[in-house]
């Protein structure tokens, strides 16, 4: 097996970096340079020989301790290359050194029992398979959501197809589409969105009623084989005219046909699953590895400011 190394940020080499992702069978958007720039406050890697496989790594620093994090916006990682395996993933988890306190990694894997030192959480993501004809595609939709779809959007309510990020990202923390995310990370998302056209296409969407009401949206950002949904949100009147459907549905359209798959980005929720499989979604499984070496003051103040912050 090549040296498998441990290398910081300022030490990579981009172009290889770049080159590998240009040309590996499981390149994706989270594993670009450019995404990883935008998305973390640094991040580092594990490289396996002259760059035949790598593994990035999100770093952070608080209280004078660096660890690896999973970043909003983001699925899981691979081990990226034309020669990866299981077996060249564990390898790479041993060679994280031990000052990187906490190690947080979502990540495809087929390992059962994760290497010593760390544990294992099953999750799971939905991927749609678009090489399909329409037709057929929407052929495996189920029964209620073809229901739904055939009785349309409520008279008046239309698809936008060019809706602005910004927006998407205030009516989504309006409307609960984005959970606790801090707002350092939705205006990373805006600005990858706006520079993700450079390496492949920024989709944002919405459904509006007949006076510019906005009352769903969603944004899509397509890498070189996959559609990635990473921000969907519905006010209460658009859950209730199943308006996130009539997008997800007007996207496969879209897209079908095309040599790529959209990825629906999970979820363990089991409603969410269910709706993501009504268009056919197959899951997914992927595993969140987690190596703590957190030193015990450091997970009580945690603590402390988790249980403040619920008081505030």
């Amino acid at each position: 097996m090549a040296e498998i190394r441990y290398i910081r940020g300022y030490d990579l080499d981009r172009s290889r970096w770049d080159r590998l992702m240009s040309s590996a069978p499981n390149a994706d958007l989270y594993g670009s340079s450019a995404f990883l720039d935008i998305m973390t406050d640094g991040w580092d890697a594990v490289v396996c020989g002259d760059y035949e496989a790598v593994l990035p790594l999100p770093v952070r620093k608080r209280w004078g301790f660096r660890y690896v994090n999973t970043i909003p916006f983001c699925g899981p990682f691979s081990v990226y290359g034309p020669e990866t395996s299981d077996l060249s993933l564990v390898a790479m988890l041993h060679a994280i050194p031990r000052y990187l306190v906490r190690c947080d990694i979502n990540v495809w894997t087929e390992v059962k029992v994760p290497p010593t030192g760390w544990s294992s959480t099953p999750r799971v993501n939905h991927l749609l398979d678009l090489s399909e004809d329409y037709l057929s595609i929407r052929g495996r939709y189920h029964a209620t959501c073809k229901n739904i779809l055939n009785r349309g959007l409520p008279g008046g309510w239309y698809l936008k197809s060019v809706f602005p990020v910004a927006a998407q990202i205030q009516l989504a923390g309006r409307f609960g589409g984005l959970g606790a995310t801090a707002h350092r990370d939705t205006n990373r998302f805006e600005r990858l969105c706006t520079v993700w056209p450079e390496m492949g296409d920024t989709l944002s969407l919405a459904i509006c009623d007949s006076s510019g009401q906005v009352h769903a949206g969603g944004v899509f950002l397509r890498s070189t084989d996959q559609m990635h949904f990473l921000l969907g949100w519905s006010s209460p009147e658009g859950r209730n005219n199943n308006a996130s459907r009539h997008i997800l549905d007007h996207i496969i359209r879209m897209n079908a046909g095309l040599p790529l798959s959209l990825d629906f980005e999970g979820s363990d929720i089991p409603g969410v699953a269910q709706f993501f499989e009504s268009f056919g979604a197959v899951p997914l499984p992927y595993q969140l590895l987690r190596r703590d070496k957190l030193p015990a003051i450091l997970h009580q103040i945690i603590k402390n400011k988790n249980q403040l912050f619920r008081k505030i």
